[in-house]
């Protein structure tokens, strides 16, 4: 991972950029899909016992699709679109 000045890319940290900073570092190579993920995933687990939103954690298929697009996707400029590598969360909103 590269430094970049005034950014930390340790932790949850990372995930205090916006969607246009990380799409960045990513297509730069300065942090990878994994690294993000394993952000991601710290800082779920820092907060999630106290708001409770997250029921379904897809932690190993998350992991799956990071490693397909990092192979394939990384530096495509058409698929799989400006927000290819990005982890999102899904809302279910079935009782």
């Amino acid at each position: 991972m590269k430094n970049h000045p005034g950014i930390s890319f340790t932790g949850p940290e990372l995930c205090s950029l916006d969607a246009v900073q990380v799409v960045e570092l990513l297509r730069k190579k300065e942090i990878s899909p994994e690294e993000l993920l394993d952000s991601s995933f710290e800082r779920i687990n820092q907060v999630e016992p106290s708001v409770n939103a997250i029921p379904t954690l897809c932690e190993e298929r998350a992991r799956e699709s990071a490693k397909c697009w990092q192979e394939t996707g990384r530096g495509n400029q058409d698929e799989p679109g400006w927000l290819g590598g990005l982890p999102v969360g899904i809302k279910d909103l079935t009782p």
